[in-house]
């Protein structure tokens, strides 16, 4: 009897280790990517947050943060499932902040990952993500990029 409840267990560990995949972040609550540029006039920080399967832009002016432009739109779960498996461990290892971030306005960029209710959020020069992350900054962009009803 105890030979088969030890087999048992180990079957049990097997396949919950085996059904585990790396990356897919079950319990991630959002993720915002953003960027700024502190000397320019127009609608110069931009915020993209992802929910669920949901992704929301705003666009708001250095010069009056009241003047905000907000546009969503719904994320396929392959499309959310693509962003996800980008996320790797190494980003919550990064600084909060590398290099200098737009000093003598060479712009910000950032990401923000929230999960099981903790925040990580990395800023870093624009156009210059840590390599850690360059996959998941490179999607981040072309999601952004793909919201082109924002008014």
């Amino acid at each position: 009897m105890k030979k088969i409840l030890t087999l048992l267990a180990t079957l049990i560990v097997i396949l919950g280790v085996g059904s585990c995949k790396k990356g897919a972040h079950a319990s991630l609550n959002k993720i915002e990517y953003g960027s700024s540029f502190g000397m320019c006039w127009g609608y110069c920080v931009r915020i993209m947050a992802i929910t669920s399967n949901q992704v929301s832009l705003e666009k708001k002016k250095n010069s009056d943060q009241s003047d905000v432009k907000r546009c969503q739109k719904s994320l396929s779960n392959e499309e959310l499932s693509s962003i996800k498996n980008l996320i790797k461990s190494e980003f919550f290892e990064l600084p909060d902040v590398i290099g200098c971030p737009d000093c003598a306005d060479g712009g910000a960029e950032w990401v923000t990952i929230i999960e099981n209710g903790k925040s990580k959020k990395v800023t870093f020069d624009y156009g210059k993500a840590p390599a850690a992350i360059k996959e998941l900054v490179d999607k981040l962009r072309e999601t952004e990029a793909s919201i082109t009803d924002c008014n």
